[in-house]
């Protein structure tokens, strides 16, 4: 075939050899997990670009999978005001001769908290004419909106019923302390146990 414009055939390609050193990346160390990629010079100059960016990338999200949370505690369950509650006391600690309210006047009264900041709340068989929660009649509901900064928790802010409060939670035991109501001093303080 004289006269031919083909290219010759390629040589034949040589048979892998890994170098005698290789470049190691180590991984910190974990249980049942790979902690090692090993690579020749030769290898890695071999590989596409396209191939190094995706070996590159699982090398980091590796990398970043196998310290995420190690350091972290596993996630102790936080203690939360959600829920039904049922008032057990209620006194206004400046007037111990008041008494109280649900063990001597037995006023009846609950609390819903919801996880989206509102909370509703009943009061039954209280005194018309001597009143702790309702005004001028025996039973009340009442609905609104709470946050929670702290130990603070403040009801229906930015209304004529804006009530300020401290609250502590202990076990299935919510205290609720009012510093103030629809602009009043209001020193009561009312103990939950949940429903």
């Amino acid at each position: 075939m004289a006269g031919s414009r083909h290219a010759p055939p390629p040589p034949p390609r040589e048979p892998y050899r890994p170098e005698t050193s290789p470049t190691q990346m180590s991984l910190p160390p974990d249980p049942g997990a790979v902690t090692s990629i090993t690579l020749t010079a030769e290898e890695a100059m071999r590989m596409p670009l396209g191939s190094k960016l995706v070996a590159m990338a699982v090398v980091l999200t590796t990398v970043q999978l196998l310290g995420c949370g190690k350091d972290n505690p596993d996630p102790v369950d936080t203690p939360t005001i959600v829920g039904n509650w049922t008032a057990t006391s209620l006194i206004a600690p400046s007037r111990p001769d008041w008494g109280d309210a649900i063990t001597g006047d037995g006023l009846s009264l609950g609390m819903t908290f919801n996880s989206s900041g509102g909370y509703s709340m009943s009061a039954d068989n209280d005194d018309p004419t001597d009143p702790w929660v309702c005004w001028n009649t025996a039973s009340c509901s009442y609905s609104g909106t709470y946050e929670i900064a702290g130990s603070t928790i403040r009801f229906d802010i930015g209304t004529a019923d804006e009530a300020t409060a401290t609250y502590s939670l202990s076990g299935g035991t919510l205290t609720i302390t009012y510093q103030s109501a629809a602009g009043v001093t209001y020193p009561y303080k009312v103990t939950f146990t949940k429903a």
